[in-house]
């Protein structure tokens, strides 16, 4: 035996481990390797990108199958240090059993990337130098913002004692939904809301999708050009105001607002073709805001913020689905009829009955009344379909590791 005077070989042994693991950990790192090699990727850098990884696979064989090398070389010096010490009555343990202590990388005859290598065999008997625990804390996956089990459990556990608690939350909100149908809209949250720029991407979005599709490309434009007329008539009363023509013109502008009133009931904002174009705008709007802030936040290794964009996004659909599902023809009906009225009010008002005891306040109060039924309806509606109070109630009764 050359080059070896009087080695420990229980250090030699731990050496020839140590490097077997190193070359098993390497073996999987170059498996990665493979994995990103062969991705369908498409872009300038593609080919440079699967070459480089394919070069690198290579170069981590090569170490591999080195390291191991060294490893079975160091288990030989160790067997002939054994040989040479032990006595001659005492046999000299096996090349076979020191090998054993080595794991896969040298009882695996196959070479390293050979199809027929079992892989699973290898991670069984500790081919990347981990533990057996350690293998099944790696297999066990951790829900998202949980450090490991023992805290998701202890927050299970938290959630499940107030079980009651979440009950008489449940029971609370419901009254409270029932209690504020009347009540004001609360005020705007920019962290939860739809954002009226998304909002106005996703109505753009509803045209691109709509406009190719036969009849409702149709519906679409009829709807957008009454839009249009009515804005146009918004315009010249405004004009007229401002010139001093406001009580001239009012009674000109209000029959046409009033000969518009079918199509208002038709293709208006409060009809059933206008919320239901209103409701798709929100929800494409939500799902573009979420994309935005779950990619945002990922871009800043901000994993519980992608969480929360996503839970927000999953709440406002879940608004904008009840919104949807109370929609009657109330507000569109008191739309009209508010029209009627105050066309009739306007022309009572107009300078052809100065001087006379005509006027259209009746008409203007029940045009009043008639506007804030429809409003108080509108705002129950928004009341009922607000998700954040439901948000509220669930960081409360289950606290989630993203929240706030």
């Amino acid at each position: 035996m050359t080059g070896f005077l009087g080695c420990d070989t229980a250090r030699m042994i731990t050496l020839a481990e140590r490097l077997a693991g190193a070359a098993g950990r390497l073996a999987a790192q170059g498996e990665l390797l493979t994995a990103a090699a062969g991705v369908s990727w498409e872009g300038p850098d593609a080919e440079a990108f699967r070459e480089g990884s394919a070069r690198a696979r290579t170069e981590a064989a090569s170490c591999a199958a080195d390291l191991t090398d060294a490893a079975q070389k160091i288990l030989v010096h160790a067997q002939e240090q054994e040989r040479a010490s032990s006595a001659e009555d005492s046999p000299p343990p096996s090349l076979a059993d020191l090998a054993e202590r080595l794991g896969t990388p040298l009882r695996d005859p196959l070479p390293w990337g050979h199809p027929e290598q079992d892989w699973g065999d290898a991670v069984r008997h500790d081919l990347f130098g981990l533990s057996d625990e350690e293998l099944r804390e790696i297999a066990r996956p951790v829900p998202l913002g949980y450090r490991d089990h023992e805290e998701m459990m202890e927050a299970v556990r938290r959630t499940t004692d107030r079980a009651g608690e979440v009950v008489g939350g449940l029971v609370e909100r419901a009254r409270d939904l029932a209690d504020s149908w009347g009540e004001p809209v609360r005020a705007r949250d920019d962290e939860y809301d739809l954002d009226p720029v998304f909002e106005k991407h996703g109505s753009h979005l509803r045209h691109v999708l709509t406009a190719p599709v036969p009849y409702a490309g149709e519906v679409q434009t009829a709807m957008d050009i009454h839009g249009r007329v009515s804005d146009a008539l918004d315009s010249v009363e405004r004009a007229a105001q401002e010139r001093g023509y406001g009580e001239a013109v009012a009674p000109v502008v209000s029959v046409a607002r009033a000969h518009g009133a079918l199509g208002e009931a038709v293709l208006g904002e409060h009809s059933v073709l206008g919320e239901a174009a209103s409701h798709i705008d929100s929800s494409l709007g939500s799902s573009l805001q979420s994309v935005w802030e779950t990619t945002h936040a990922l871009g800043q290794g901000d994993l519980g913020g992608a969480a929360q964009a996503m839970e927000n996004n999953a709440y406002r659909q879940l608004g904008i689905g009840v919104h949807a599902l109370t929609t009657t023809p109330a507000p569109m009906l008191g739309d009209a009829a508010s029209s009627y009225l105050g066309a009739g009010a306007d022309v009572l008002d107009s300078p052809v009955f100065a001087g006379t005891s005509v006027n259209g306040d009746q008409l203007r109060r029940a045009q009043a009344a008639v506007d804030g039924a429809t409003e108080i309806w509108e705002r129950g509606r928004t009341n009922i379909a607000d998700m954040k109070p439901a948000l509220d109630l669930r960081k409360q009764y289950a606290p989630m590791p993203w929240d706030d």
